[in-house]
């Protein structure tokens, strides 16, 4: 089969199938690693769950939850490590990042017992009269 001229697939879409699957089996595995659950790491992209927890390890994050894992993080890693990604490695990453993120943020609402309902206002609504108290 000749190759793609975008270089790591081929046409009729093979080695993308497969570079997916992985993917969702890596996003799978970091639901069940928060979880502590046994989490199933396929073979193909053991590599792959190595770097994540390693750029992951890095994370900054605020009180409503982690910080999504930036470009530049990701470049700068790499870079110090000598890693050249390929693009389906970042698109995994990248996807590995949100599932954490989701995972983390609903056990985070969960915990303060506000799942599903959004952020509580912090106070009272904010009348006519207390803007004009405040801001003249």
């Amino acid at each position: 089969m000749p190759a793609d001229p975008r270089g790591g697939r081929r046409r009729g879409g093979q080695p993308r199938a497969f570079y997916s699957a992985v993917t969702d089996r890596l996003c799978r595995a970091v639901r069940d690693e928060l979880n502590k659950q046994p989490a199933a790491i396929p073979p193909a992209g053991a590599h792959v769950w190595r770097w994540f927890w390693s750029l992951s390890n890095q994370r900054t994050g605020t009180g409503s939850g982690p910080n999504a894992l930036p470009f530049s993080e990701i470049e700068a890693w790499g870079r110090l490590k000598r890693i050249r990604l390929k693009r389906w490695e970042l698109d995994a990453i990248l996807a590995m990042d949100r599932v954490y993120g989701d995972v983390i943020v609903a056990r985070i609402k969960a915990e303060a017992g506000r799942e599903g309902e959004g952020d509580a206002p912090l106070g009272p609504p904010l009348t006519a009269d207390a803007f004009d108290a405040l801001f003249g």
